[in-house]
């Protein structure tokens, strides 16, 4: 089997994302504390910092004029229900102000259980604040414990019944699965209890032993918290039969959702669009660059007092490094990749990249060509990463001239 030539990869070309950016992520690192599993910029919240960063956020955002509107704004965190909110108020004002807001705009606020009331939720929804994603991880105090959260079982039950009788905007709820304890009957509850309150949208994330986390060195010790891998595929038929069963739709390896009800911001990063990260930590992705800012909010501050560039690396990515992207993420998704933007986008040279082991996959069904669409077979979605590794072997490896 041949491998793609230099020649091969020298005629791809990237012409960029359809549209211009029109997303936005502003990440507020402040925590209680940090979990144990956590590899995100957080930092201990302290109430008397929250202002600075939302002014230093406000500075860095004049150093991009956007084009606007904004259609996906996304505060992020951190826990950023944690700022006060006429902060919170200032930085989607500042947003609109400078670029606009469209009229669909979706402001998604990612919350703990334990800055849910009657009354937060009143405020969040005045301030425009249209799409809720609760941190509610597991029901079980126990493993609660040992990720250094501070929420009870108890806190995120009480949060859930105040949104499903007060909000009557978009939300979404995130549990984690795949911890060394868990079994059939733990899965079974944590799942009937998210789908009591009828979340319009609800992410299922595996664990990941990130470096440099306590997970990971408790990981190293014990080998306990991870589990292995033909259990996690059991875990995962039983808790997506039981989704579906419910009504959701699996559109994402780890996003579930009612019709109508998918995350629009999250598909930006999916379908390897544009988007502009602000604030400490944060990544953007605009044309052939991809920057992260600096992660400490105290170099990050400095930095824009000084004038100078708050980003700590910057990397040019070359035509065949997007695709490759593209690819990845698209095929995690229920629809795919549709093949006419690979073809606007990178030129028909992708093609003879992939071209043998996609014929291969396509024989063996599990990639299907439906509809002008790549996408895999339901049944082979879980496995989306290690196809994608199969398809893009020969692009995954620079020829040498």
């Amino acid at each position: 089997m041949s491998r793609c030539s230099a020649e091969q990869h020298s005629q791809l070309r990237d012409a960029g994302p359809p549209a211009a950016c029109s997303s936005l992520y502003i990440h507020v690192p402040f925590c209680r504390d940090r979990c144990t599993y956590c590899a995100f910029p957080t930092v201990v919240d302290r109430a008397s910092e929250h202002e600075p960063l939302v002014q230093g956020v406000l500075r860095e955002l004049r150093r991009y004029p956007l084009p606007g509107p904004i259609r996906t704004l996304y505060l992020g965190g951190g826990t950023p229900s944690l700022v006060e909110p006429q902060l919170l108020a200032a930085l989607i004002e500042s947003v609109k102000q400078g670029a606009g807001l469209a009229a669909d705009v979706e402001v998604t606020l990612e919350t703990n259980p334990g800055q849910v009331s009657a009354g937060s939720l009143s405020t969040w929804a005045d301030l425009g604040i249209n799409r809720l994603s609760v941190g509610v991880q597991t029901f079980d105090d126990g493993l609660l414990r040992s990720l250094g959260r501070h929420d009870s079982s108890a806190a995120a039950l009480d949060a859930l019944g105040l949104i499903a009788l007060h909000w009557q905007l978009a939300w979404s709820a995130d549990l984690i699965v795949g911890w060394g304890r868990m079994g059939s009957d733990h899965m079974g509850r944590d799942i009937d209890r998210i789908v009591s309150f009828k979340p319009p949208h609800i992410s299922v994330y595996g664990l990941t032993l990130e470096p440099g986390t306590r997970l990971h060195e408790i990981h190293r010790s014990t080998q306990r918290e991870a589990v292995d891998s033909d259990r996690s595929a059991s875990l995962d038929l039983q808790w997506s039969g039981a989704l579906t069963a419910a009504g959701y739709t699996r559109y994402e390896v780890s996003n579930w959702a009612q019709p109508g009800c998918f995350s629009r911001h999250n598909q930006v990063y999916w379908r390897n669009d544009s988007y502009l990260g602000l604030g400490p930590g944060a990544a953007s992705s605009i044309g052939p660059l991809r920057w992260v800012n600096r992660s400490s909010p105290t170099t990050y501050l400095a930095a824009l007092h000084g004038s100078r560039s708050v980003r700590a690396r910057t990397e040019r990515l070359t035509p065949r490094q997007r695709l490759l992207e593209s690819l990845a993420t698209g095929l995690r998704t229920r629809a795919g990749v549709s093949i006419v933007e690979l073809d606007r986008r990178y030129g028909t040279a992708w093609r003879s990249c992939v071209e043998s082991q996609l014929h291969q996959l396509i024989d063996l069904e599990v990639v299907l060509e439906d509809a002008g669409q790549l996408r895999l077979d339901e049944a082979h979605i879980t496995r989306a990463d290690a196809i994608v590794q199969m398809l893009t072997r020969d692009l995954a490896i620079a020829p040498s001239r």
